[in-house]
């Protein structure tokens, strides 16, 4: 019996949510907007709804120093004109490198795009923001999930990090958020994910490619120990669930003028 779809309307209005960070801009001293929020199979259609809000943001208020933009992977076009109405950075999250599981935890996102043009859009997207512009979020350790077919721990450590280096070649800025399981989401059990030690390895071994291709450095680290000059991709309170950003900022911290 196939699945009954229903169709949903988008609910956000652009000049009402424009008018809410207009109040809020008058109560905090507001650097950055994150703007984020769910997705459709058409991509064109949903980089309107993300052009629509930033006119009005500008209308209404004008831009913060950083706007990060998090859709899924949009085409160069869309990227363009998305920069030209104020977004200093974008994410194109993949979640999940394995080419053989992305269709498996991610058919939504290979359904509107697929796993191979994702990838072109992040480079496309270096060459539109530049880089340490463009980033791309993976949920650490769900493809070592317990399941058939899954990847083991070490397996899924070789994936995140094979995947890591193929985009900080190409200009891109990969991070990974600690997995968090819920039986909600997928039907997983909160004793799924891999153990600290996991996420540790994988941290030290990201830290160590940020390195090798002097990344840090077009995300406004001038060395480590050291907080960036503006917020941007690497602001390190602004995630939860990671801390690829303590690296650059923590190490060598107390020796840092």
């Amino acid at each position: 019996m196939g699945v009954k779809q229903k169709l949903i309307k988008p609910i956000p209005d652009p000049d009402i949510l424009a008018e809410a960070l207009e109040v809020a801009w008058k109560d905090v001293d507001l650097k950055e907007l994150k703007i984020s929020g769910g997705g459709l199979y058409d991509t064109r259609k949903e980089a309107v709804f993300y052009k629509k809000f930033l006119e009005a943001v500008q209308k209404r208020t004008g831009m913060p120093e950083e706007v990060t933009v998090m859709p899924q992977a949009f085409e160069k076009q869309d990227q363009k004109e998305i920069k030209a109405l104020g977004a200093t950075n974008i994410c194109f999250n993949m979640e999940v490198w394995d080419e053989r599981l992305w269709p498996v935890i991610l058919p939504g996102k290979s359904r509107a795009v697929g796993r191979k043009e994702w990838i072109k859009r992040l480079e496309d997207a270096v060459d539109v923001f530049g880089p340490g512009h463009v980033g791309s979020a993976f949920v650490g350790g769900m493809e070592c999930a317990p399941r058939p077919g899954y990847l083991s721990q070490r397996a899924a450590l070789a994936s995140l990090l094979e995947g890591f280096e193929s985009l900080m070649k190409r200009g891109v800025v990969p991070w990974f958020m600690i997995w968090n399981a819920h039986p909600l989401v997928g039907g997983f059990s909160p004793d799924d994910p891999p153990p600290t030690s996991f996420y540790l390895q994988l941290g030290q071994e990201t830290h160590a490619l940020m390195e090798k291709y002097d990344l840090y450095k077009d995300l406004g680290f001038q060395g480590m120990g050291m907080d960036p000059p503006t917020l941007g991709l690497y602001c390190y309170y602004c995630y939860n669930f990671s801390f690829t950003r303590d690296y650059p900022r923590l190490i060598g911290r107390e020796t840092t003028p």
